[in-house]
């Protein structure tokens, strides 16, 4: 069925994602994975051991941390301290994903399904993020999240945990996707270049569902 086709790129959604991937992986094919790889942690740990056997590339996609403020932010990040750090992830649902139950199932990931682009930022800026705790807000005819607080904390170099992270996909009116180094041995965030500490909706980011 492949033919002569080298790799596949997969960009359905997350629930159903693991069927399709083990057949191209069997099939001897590179494979690339859109963000989210799986619905499960364990489904891209046996993806992973599979591509091993078969001897061919798996490949997960963080599209937002190829925006040109990333590299802005790490760079500026290196020649100081952080010591607080906060992000506000706010979207409109209804106008990335109109009409797309998948979303609210099992397996969709809800508000972590554009929350993934901030958190695939964060940890390309700052190594060692953990997660110590979170309010997960579900709509009772849903059984995904529709907006989250989470508070996470890193060793190094982040000094005074825990750290804030707003994600909101109810967000009626401006969007905004930011995340800012609130505090630095440089000095507040208005020392932090303006590129670097806020990532507004299509600036290089790609499609931020």
């Amino acid at each position: 069925m492949l033919g002569d086709v080298d790799a596949v790129s997969l960009c359905t959604p997350p629930q159903g994602r693991f069927d399709q991937a083990m057949a191209v992986l069997r099939a001897g094919r590179h494979l690339m994975l859109e963000k989210p790889p799986g619905a499960t942690l364990s489904e891209i740990a046996v993806l992973e051991a599979e591509a091993a056997r078969q001897g061919v590339t798996i490949h997960a996609t963080w599209h937002s941390r190829e925006a040109a403020a990333v590299d802005a932010a790490r760079d500026w990040l290196a020649t100081t301290r952080i010591r607080a750090v906060r992000i506000d992830w706010c979207e409109d649902v209804r106008k990335w994903h109109p009409g797309q139950e998948w979303i609210w199932q099992p397996g969709g990931l809800g508000v972590f399904d554009p929350g993934i682009n901030a958190l695939s930022i964060l940890t390309a800026l700052i190594p060692g993020v953990r997660l110590v705790g979170a309010d997960l807000h579900v709509p009772a005819n849903r059984q995904t999240p529709i907006a989250a607080d989470l508070s996470l904390d890193a060793s190094h170099p982040i000094a005074a945990p825990p750290q804030k992270y707003v994600f909101d996909w109810a967000r009626d009116g401006d969007e905004d996707m930011a995340e800012s180094p609130s505090n630095t041995d440089a000095g507040p965030d208005d020392a932090c270049p303006k590129a670097a500490r806020r990532f507004p909706p299509r600036a290089g980011l790609g499609d931020p569902g």
